[in-house]
Protein backbone atom coordinates (compact mmCIF):
# COMPACT_ATOMS: atom_id res chain seq x y z
CA UNK A 1 0.00 0.00 0.00
CA UNK A 2 1.18 3.45 -1.04
CA UNK A 3 0.87 6.96 0.79
CA UNK A 4 -1.19 9.42 -0.46
CA UNK A 5 1.53 11.52 -1.16
CA UNK A 6 4.81 12.16 0.71
CA UNK A 7 4.44 13.47 4.31
CA UNK A 8 3.30 17.06 4.72
CA UNK A 9 5.21 19.55 7.03
CA UNK A 10 2.13 19.34 9.04
CA UNK A 11 2.94 15.36 9.22
CA UNK A 12 6.53 16.48 10.05
CA UNK A 13 5.80 18.85 12.99
CA UNK A 14 3.27 16.49 14.09
CA UNK A 15 6.40 13.62 14.09
CA UNK A 16 9.29 16.07 15.36
CA UNK A 17 6.89 16.97 18.81
CA UNK A 18 6.56 13.16 19.78
CA UNK A 19 10.10 12.34 18.63
CA UNK A 20 11.24 15.54 20.63
CA UNK A 21 9.25 14.78 23.88
CA UNK A 22 10.51 11.27 23.65
CA UNK A 23 13.85 11.50 22.80
CA UNK A 24 14.91 13.44 26.03
CA UNK A 25 13.50 10.07 28.18
CA UNK A 26 14.83 7.26 29.60
CA UNK A 27 14.49 4.52 27.27
CA UNK A 28 14.97 6.34 24.21
CA UNK A 29 17.51 4.63 22.57
CA UNK A 30 14.81 2.12 21.19
CA UNK A 31 12.25 4.61 19.98
CA UNK A 32 10.75 5.55 16.77
CA UNK A 33 12.82 7.68 14.47
CA UNK A 34 11.16 10.89 13.60
CA UNK A 35 11.00 9.68 9.42
CA UNK A 36 8.80 6.90 10.82
CA UNK A 37 6.78 8.82 12.42
CA UNK A 38 5.90 11.50 10.04
CA UNK A 39 4.54 8.80 7.13
CA UNK A 40 2.50 7.13 10.15
CA UNK A 41 0.92 10.34 10.44
CA UNK A 42 0.61 10.80 6.60
CA UNK A 43 -0.75 7.33 6.95
CA UNK A 44 -3.45 8.06 9.71
CA UNK A 45 -4.76 11.16 7.85
CA UNK A 46 -5.13 8.45 4.33
CA UNK A 47 -7.41 5.79 5.93
CA UNK A 48 -9.04 7.85 9.28
CA UNK A 49 -9.37 4.61 11.58
CA UNK A 50 -11.98 4.71 14.13
CA UNK A 51 -9.74 1.64 15.95
CA UNK A 52 -5.71 1.03 15.69
CA UNK A 53 -3.97 -1.54 17.61
CA UNK A 54 -0.09 -0.64 18.55
CA UNK A 55 1.85 -4.04 19.42
CA UNK A 56 4.71 -3.16 21.65
CA UNK A 57 4.32 0.38 23.31
CA UNK A 58 7.73 0.77 24.26
CA UNK A 59 7.65 3.99 26.39
CA UNK A 60 5.09 5.39 24.56
CA UNK A 61 6.28 7.63 21.55
CA UNK A 62 4.01 5.82 18.88
CA UNK A 63 1.10 6.07 21.80
CA UNK A 64 1.44 9.61 22.41
CA UNK A 65 1.23 10.37 18.87
CA UNK A 66 -2.00 8.23 18.04
CA UNK A 67 -3.64 10.02 20.85
CA UNK A 68 -3.05 13.94 19.68
CA UNK A 69 -3.26 13.04 16.63
CA UNK A 70 -5.33 15.62 14.48
CA UNK A 71 -7.50 12.56 13.10
CA UNK A 72 -9.86 11.51 16.20
CA UNK A 73 -8.74 8.08 16.82
CA UNK A 74 -11.68 6.53 18.29
CA UNK A 75 -10.33 2.92 20.71
CA UNK A 76 -5.92 2.71 20.42
CA UNK A 77 -5.36 -0.57 22.18
CA UNK A 78 -1.97 -1.16 23.34
CA UNK A 79 0.21 -3.97 23.91
CA UNK A 80 3.07 -3.99 26.71
CA UNK A 81 4.67 -6.42 29.46
CA UNK A 82 7.56 -4.75 29.81
CA UNK A 83 8.48 -3.54 33.48
CA UNK A 84 10.69 -1.09 32.28
CA UNK A 85 8.41 0.21 29.75
CA UNK A 86 5.49 -0.20 31.81
CA UNK A 87 6.15 2.09 34.58
CA UNK A 88 7.47 4.46 31.55
CA UNK A 89 4.09 4.57 30.03
CA UNK A 90 2.26 5.11 33.73
CA UNK A 91 5.14 8.60 33.78
CA UNK A 92 4.42 9.20 29.84
CA UNK A 93 1.24 8.12 29.11
CA UNK A 94 -0.97 7.67 32.24
CA UNK A 95 -4.00 5.54 32.64
CA UNK A 96 -6.47 3.97 30.61
CA UNK A 97 -9.03 5.88 29.48
CA UNK A 98 -12.12 5.60 27.39
CA UNK A 99 -9.86 6.47 24.19
CA UNK A 100 -6.99 4.15 25.42
CA UNK A 101 -6.38 0.63 26.96
CA UNK A 102 -3.21 -0.93 27.94
CA UNK A 103 -2.94 -4.58 27.79
CA UNK A 104 -0.28 -7.08 28.47
CA UNK A 105 -0.09 -9.10 25.67
CA UNK A 106 -1.87 -10.51 22.03
CA UNK A 107 -4.61 -12.56 24.04
CA UNK A 108 -5.94 -9.96 26.24
CA UNK A 109 -6.30 -8.32 23.23
CA UNK A 110 -8.09 -11.02 21.43
CA UNK A 111 -10.60 -11.03 24.67
CA UNK A 112 -11.56 -7.76 24.24
CA UNK A 113 -13.32 -8.85 20.90
CA UNK A 114 -12.70 -5.62 18.73
CA UNK A 115 -11.57 -5.28 15.01
CA UNK A 116 -9.06 -3.02 13.92
CA UNK A 117 -8.44 -0.56 10.89
CA UNK A 118 -4.65 0.27 11.37
CA UNK A 119 -2.40 -2.43 13.61
CA UNK A 120 0.89 -0.92 14.11
CA UNK A 121 3.93 -3.78 14.85
CA UNK A 122 6.61 -2.28 16.99
CA UNK A 123 7.42 -5.53 18.57
CA UNK A 124 7.88 -9.21 18.40
CA UNK A 125 4.92 -10.89 17.33
CA UNK A 126 5.42 -13.82 20.24
CA UNK A 127 2.03 -15.69 20.53
CA UNK A 128 0.78 -17.39 17.39
CA UNK A 129 -3.00 -16.58 18.44
CA UNK A 130 -2.17 -12.99 17.89
CA UNK A 131 -2.47 -13.85 14.05
CA UNK A 132 -6.27 -13.51 14.24
CA UNK A 133 -6.14 -9.86 14.69
CA UNK A 134 -4.84 -9.44 11.01
CA UNK A 135 -7.72 -9.75 8.97
CA UNK A 136 -8.90 -8.45 5.82
CA UNK A 137 -8.81 -4.70 4.93
CA UNK A 138 -6.64 -4.14 7.82
CA UNK A 139 -3.78 -2.03 7.33
CA UNK A 140 -0.52 -2.61 9.04
CA UNK A 141 2.32 -0.23 9.77
CA UNK A 142 5.78 -1.72 10.35
CA UNK A 143 8.11 0.86 12.49
CA UNK A 144 11.93 -0.03 11.77
CA UNK A 145 13.25 -2.84 9.67
CA UNK A 146 12.19 -5.86 10.99
CA UNK A 147 12.58 -8.13 8.10
CA UNK A 148 11.41 -11.31 10.13
CA UNK A 149 8.11 -10.10 11.56
CA UNK A 150 7.25 -8.92 8.07
CA UNK A 151 7.96 -12.13 6.55
CA UNK A 152 6.55 -14.04 9.19
CA UNK A 153 3.17 -12.38 8.98
CA UNK A 154 3.53 -12.81 5.08
CA UNK A 155 4.25 -16.70 5.16
CA UNK A 156 1.23 -16.60 8.05
CA UNK A 157 -1.93 -14.98 6.12
CA UNK A 158 -0.88 -16.47 2.56
CA UNK A 159 -1.85 -19.98 4.51
CA UNK A 160 -5.41 -18.31 5.03
CA UNK A 161 -5.17 -17.20 2.04
CA UNK A 162 -4.48 -13.45 2.17
CA UNK A 163 -2.10 -11.07 0.99
CA UNK A 164 0.52 -8.31 2.54
CA UNK A 165 2.06 -6.50 0.09
CA UNK A 166 4.43 -3.94 1.63
CA UNK A 167 5.30 -0.80 0.83
CA UNK A 168 8.81 0.13 2.16
CA UNK A 169 10.01 3.80 2.92
CA UNK A 170 13.53 4.25 3.78
CA UNK A 171 15.25 6.92 5.40
CA UNK A 172 17.90 8.19 2.61
CA UNK A 173 21.44 7.77 4.22
CA UNK A 174 23.64 9.80 5.83
CA UNK A 175 26.76 10.52 7.43
CA UNK A 176 27.29 11.01 11.24
CA UNK A 177 29.85 10.57 13.27
CA UNK A 178 30.55 7.68 15.35
CA UNK A 179 31.20 7.19 18.95
CA UNK A 180 34.03 5.58 17.97
CA UNK A 181 37.57 7.52 17.18
CA UNK A 182 39.85 7.67 15.04
CA UNK A 183 43.30 6.67 16.54
CA UNK A 184 41.99 7.50 19.57
CA UNK A 185 41.18 11.56 18.83
CA UNK A 186 39.41 11.48 15.58
CA UNK A 187 35.87 11.06 15.58
CA UNK A 188 34.76 8.05 12.80
CA UNK A 189 32.15 9.04 10.20
CA UNK A 190 29.85 6.41 9.46
CA UNK A 191 26.15 6.33 7.71
CA UNK A 192 23.44 6.35 9.69
CA UNK A 193 21.38 2.93 9.54
CA UNK A 194 19.07 3.09 6.90
CA UNK A 195 15.87 2.84 8.92
CA UNK A 196 12.51 3.94 8.15
CA UNK A 197 8.92 1.68 7.75
CA UNK A 198 6.49 -0.77 6.25
CA UNK A 199 3.08 -0.18 4.66
CA UNK A 200 0.92 -2.88 3.44
CA UNK A 201 -3.07 -3.51 3.38
CA UNK A 202 -4.42 -7.19 3.95
CA UNK A 203 -6.24 -8.41 1.36
CA UNK A 204 -8.34 -11.42 -0.59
Amino acid sequence: MELSKAPTNQDKQIAAAAYNKFSQLPGAQHIATDFALSHLSRLLFDIQPKRVLEMGAGIGTITHLLIHHPVAIGKIVSTENNQFCLQALKENIGKSTDQWTLVPDLPAVLELGFTYDLIIIDGILDDARGYAVFQNGVVCFVEGIRKEIRDALINHLASRPLTCQFTSYIRPPKLRFSKKRLFGLIPKLKYQTKKGCHIARIAN
